[in-house]
């Protein structure tokens, strides 16, 4: 099955700053389950073997997911480069939630979502 990739989505939040996600999805004409996957502490979407588990994940006929948290220390100019310190010391529970819910927003009204099927998962911090 054929796996569509948007890497490098920017996501505008207000609250926070802008921050990065990559949405993997079948070739559907059905609505689609939407996955919401958070990193890990210190972790960023496209560690290890995340993209392996989006393109799984999109083969099973899911809308996955995966973002950056907008103070996990990386920045859209290196997302995979644990860098911005001052950003990474300013991160809390309220930003976290607060960029949930612009990933959520963002993707909830795209036409290849079931909006009744979403989920969150995560690894290894618990939010």
């Amino acid at each position: 099955m054929a796996v569509h990739q948007e890497k490098n989505i920017i996501i505008q939040n207000a609250e926070t700053k802008s921050f990065l996600a990559d949405a993997f999805y079948p070739n559907s004409e059905t609505k689609l389950p939407l996955v919401i996957f958070a990193h890990s502490y210190k972790g960023y979407k496209d560690w290890g073997a995340w993209n392996l588990m989006a393109e799984k994940f999109a083969e099973a006929g899911f809308f996955f997911v995966k973002f950056i948290f907008s103070h996990n220390g990386t920045s859209l100019e290196n997302p995979t480069e644990f860098a911005d310190l001052e950003a990474f010391g300013n991160n809390n529970f309220s930003k976290e939630m607060s960029d949930y819910d612009a990933v959520l927003n963002h993707f909830y009204e795209n036409p290849k979502i079931d909006q009744s099927k979403i989920a969150i998962i995560g690894h290894s911090l618990p939010r």
